[in-house]
């Protein structure tokens, strides 16, 4: 069984119709590691829940059932972190323990290579900010974390929401250390100022292109320009800065590429991410690979492989520009040095195993 889009609706009503239903049966079937073993049939009661997709008995025939509507902003529910070791979950460099807390859901930008409308919806749904600063505040009260990453499609679609939220903090006095994404184009100076007062230290723009022309392709609904804005802003205020670059979106070509690693190293980036574009199943990218031939055959489709045969440009072009991308941006002694300032005490060493994996990787 599969869960599709947003699962916590989903995952309530399973739960409650397994409490008052069946174990369901078992029975022989053949699987795809060659008939080995039993296939579990799936209980009668679920057959209905909308949200899931299913096989059959035979193992075979895939059913989707009707989607769950989305959850309203105040039913959306805290996680319950009690299940968890959380000494496990460590910030990157920093080292310390961090929570996520998600505020915003949904989309309503049309970015063809985005798969979030798919799990969230395009309709913004901002929960209560009381809410969510209570939610802070237990975590406060009941882990002592106070590293927080804001999660959500883009955390800054509603600059007065965010306005609202970082007040909040301000005013009940959480002081917290937090990292959240945005668009280029829905952030100002002011707005940044109060959210670094409110406890922002980095802040992770997806900014995809040099290139104008492969942005409007993509309907991001960016420019450049834009996005350089954005990045010096905060540069300039303080805060970290993230860029996240796709390589091999319709339209590219050698040239683009470099233009866009030229445009990265150019920019007072903290960290860089480079992806190779990915037509997830859904996207609007995925069809139009579809209907022009240029999927590979048979690819595994992710953003560290390049899965797209665009004219002119084969895939491994695009693999190996990406790997081309992260020796230019991480061997240069700035790059480096805004590293090693971001490593917290104590997290140095278990940063050798990974950094000697990445060198081998780029090398």
């Amino acid at each position: 069984m599969v869960i599709r889009g947003e699962p916590e609706g989903v995952i309530r009503e399973l739960g409650r119709v397994r409490k008052g239903g069946t174990n369901g049966t078992t029975t022989p079937a053949a699987t795809r590691n060659g008939g080995e073993g039993p296939c579990r049939r799936i209980p009668p009661e679920c057959a209905d829940i909308r949200g899931i997709s299913w096989r059959g008995v035979d193992g075979r025939a895939t059913r989707h059932n009707p989607d769950a509507p989305p959850l309203a902003p105040e039913a959306i529910p805290a996680p319950a972190w009690d299940g968890l070791d959380l000494d496990n979950y460590r910030l990157p460099l920093k080292g310390r323990r961090f929570l996520i807390v998600a505020p915003v859901r949904g989309c309503p930008w049309s970015c063809t290579f985005c798969t979030a409308p798919l799990y969230y919806g395009r309709r913004l749904r901002r929960r209560p900010v009381a809410r969510v600063a209570d939610e802070i505040s237990d975590d406060i009260a009941r882990y002592g974390i106070r590293e927080f990453l804001v999660w959500a499609d883009t955390f800054t679609a509603d600059r007065d929401y965010v306005r609202e939220l970082c007040r909040t903090f301000l005013t009940r006095g959480l002081r917290i250390s937090w990292t959240c994404n945005s668009r280029v184009d829905t952030i100002d100076e002011a707005t940044l100022s109060l959210m670094k007062e409110a406890g922002l230290w980095m802040i992770s723009y997806g900014i995809e292109s040099a290139s104008d022309a492969i942005l409007s392709a993509s309907e991001k609904g960016i420019t450049a320009a834009q996005s350089r804005a954005a990045v010096e802003t905060a540069h300039r205020l303080g805060i970290r800065t993230a860029g996240h670059f796709i390589f091999g979106l319709p339209g590219e070509t050698q040239k683009t590429m470099a233009e866009t690693l030229d445009f990265a190293l150019s920019l007072p980036l903290d960290i860089a991410q480079f992806y190779t574009a990915a037509p997830f199943p859904g996207t609007a990218l995925y069809h139009e690979a579809l209907e022009k031939g240029w999927l590979r055959t048979s690819p595994t489709i992710s953003q560290s492989g390049a899965a797209l045969e665009l004219p002119g440009l084969p895939a491994t072009e695009v693999d190996a520009f990406r790997r081309h991308a992260f020796r230019r941006f991480y061997l240069r002694p700035s790059a480096a040095a805004r590293i090693v300032s971001m490593v917290g005490p104590g997290a140095l060493a278990g940063l050798a195993t990974p950094l000697r994996r990445f060198l081998r990787w780029i090398g």
